[in-house]
């Protein structure tokens, strides 16, 4: 037996290290993919660049930002363009729009840019955050006319955040609950619950974080946010 054969490779370990962090066992994955990614040798380049993603994502679960945001850098480091996103939520958690205004602008072709663009925009009262809004709005419509569904989750994030209209994104991320389970998911309907006065809509998430044994230090902040209320 070649003992070699027994130690996972890059792709496999990071790819376990995910659904454990979701699943109950957070600090265990977190502490060994983060050692593995320290002295694993010859990784490529696309799998470094993945594994620093979900160390950054498992780091900010944690509620450690400093260390997710050195995950960030460290991805960045490998390939400018990847981590964007991430980095975006991550500043504006931090209020840090124009930051977000700056990392983006060059890249409106993307949905997703679009969303955060849009934002940030509207919380800075930015000449262009209309045009942000018109844009994502109507790439989302389309998308929709075309039958494609996957962009629930963004197009309630955006209906809560910049239409600032809760029952709406409420409507839109209790249907998208029903296609994806993600953290971000789970993030979008407390939210649009919280906000829409009706938090009795997200228990279907409260009782899969609890199933689960989920840790996530951006969904706690929102159910201890209900229960301060």
């Amino acid at each position: 037996r070649n003992a070699g054969n027994l130690v996972p490779s890059a792709p496999a370990l990071t790819c376990q290290a995910g659904v454990q962090a979701l699943s109950g066992q957070l600090e265990p994955a977190y502490e060994k993919l983060a050692r593995y990614a320290r002295v694993a040798p010859d990784v490529a380049p696309d799998t470094a660049v993945w594994m620093q993603t979900r160390l950054a994502e498992m780091a900010w679960q944690r509620g450690d930002k400093h260390a997710a945001l050195a995950h960030i850098q460290a991805g960045r480091d490998l390939q400018p363009e990847d981590l964007q996103l991430l980095y975006a939520d991550l500043l504006l958690s931090e209020q840090r729009y124009q930051q977000v205004v700056d990392l983006l602008e060059a890249h409106q072709d993307r949905d997703g840019a679009l969303l955060r663009l849009a934002i940030a925009g509207a919380a800075l009262n930015d000449a262009d955050a209309r045009r942000w809004a018109d844009q994502f709005r109507d790439r989302i419509r389309a998308a929709e006319q075309g039958g494609d569904q996957t962009h629930l989750r963004e197009f309630a994030r955006f209906t809560l955040e910049v239409e600032r209209q809760p029952e709406r994104a409420l409507e839109m991320a209790t249907l998208n609950w029903q296609r994806q389970k993600e953290p971000a998911d789970m993030h979008i309907l407390l939210a649009a619950a919280g906000a829409a006065g009706d938090p009795g809509a997200a228990q279907p998430v409260r009782d899969f974080i609890h199933a689960n044994q989920l840790r996530d230090a951006r969904l706690d902040a929102l159910i201890d946010g209900e229960g301060a209320k």
